[in-house]
């Protein structure tokens, strides 16, 4: 079951449509008289709007999120057919995720630390083959 289907909601209508929906039952009128019923009702629907934009944005950060862990998984996948072991894939992935997610407040140190990352993995990979190979 989709998260669409699990929360049944009436179908979102844009702006313009709920002014002319608002107008044909003469609740424009009311809201901007300055009246408690007014006063009432614009607070209601700015509530309405606040709690479709959370929604909304939770909607979205649940898509992005399950797009990233998609790709993440597949990275895994190539990096441990490339010859990476538990160790080593955990910093790659530590590494990726510090270059995928950007934050404009840390993005230069992020990006700084994720070669950090990067390069001890590979060192760590080397490191084990080539100790292989000398045995």
């Amino acid at each position: 079951m989709s998260k669409e289907q699990e929360s049944p909601q009436m179908p979102s209508m844009s702006r313009p449509q709920k002014r002319k929906m608002y107008n044909q039952f003469g609740l424009l009128k009311q809201k901007n008289m300055q009246t408690t019923e007014g006063r009432e009702l614009s607070n209601r629907l700015k509530q309405e709007g606040n709690d479709a934009h959370t929604l909304h944005v939770n909607k979205t950060n649940d898509s992005i999120s399950d797009q990233i862990q998609i790709k993440l998984d597949a990275s895994k996948v190539s990096w441990k057919e490339t010859g990476y072991n538990t160790a080593e894939i955990e910093l790659l992935e530590e590494a990726w995720l510090l270059t995928t997610i950007k934050d404009k407040e840390t993005y230069r140190v992020d990006k700084k630390e994720s070669k950090r990352l990067m390069r001890e993995a590979n060192n760590l990979k080397s490191e084990r083959l080539n100790a292989n190979n000398n045995s």
